[in-house]
């Protein structure tokens, strides 16, 4: 995208990632790499509850999961389609979440409703980390919401107002670079 951003009228200084779900274990992998390899640049990530811990291990996948929410077994099947057979699910480009530092990445806003959903506790953890590593991130929670209201946002309210808060931090990160 850096390389052809001219070819669709973008600007190679203004690249932002984002994802939702699996897609949003993708964008902050994609963040961990473009540091290492100091390049491209990236200003923003937009996580929509995020899949950054490829364990299903911590005590809210058998706690806070219900009905409405991604399950163990949903988790592990996604995973298996993308992932080596024996994965190391502390390995930073499977689960971001466990990366050794999150300094120097871009600002991140990760949105989740605020339900049982174990995906929840991944995304406040990868802010909160980003956070104590120098970086400007936030969590954006949404009540009564259910996982995947991003993806019916013309039949629920919070879809909706996420796309606006999406739409506004890009703005603002977009602006500001």
């Amino acid at each position: 995208m850096a390389e052809h951003a001219g070819d669709v009228g973008g600007d190679p200084r203004r690249i932002a990632v984002g994802g939702d779900g699996a897609g949003g274990n993708l964008a902050p992998v994609v963040t961990l790499m473009a540091r290492e390899r100091n390049a491209p640049a990236l200003i923003f990530q937009v996580l929509i509850h995020p899949m950054l811990d490829a364990s299903t291990m911590r005590p809210s996948w058998f706690t806070d999961s219900d009905a409405l929410t991604v399950t163990r077994e949903a988790k592990h099947t996604l995973l298996s389609a993308h992932l080596p057979t024996a994965p190391s699910h502390v390995d930073p480009l499977i689960s971001p979440v466990h990366a050794q530092n999150l300094r120097n990445l871009p600002s991140a806003l990760s949105m989740t409703y605020s339900g049982h959903d174990p995906m929840r506790i991944e995304g406040e953890e990868y802010v909160r980390r980003l956070t104590e590593d120098g970086v400007v991130a936030k969590v954006s929670l949404y009540p009564e919401a259910i996982h995947g209201f991003f993806l019916v946002a013309g039949e629920l309210d919070a879809g909706k107002k996420c796309i606006d808060e999406t739409a506004m931090a890009l703005r603002s990160a977009f602006n500001s670079h």
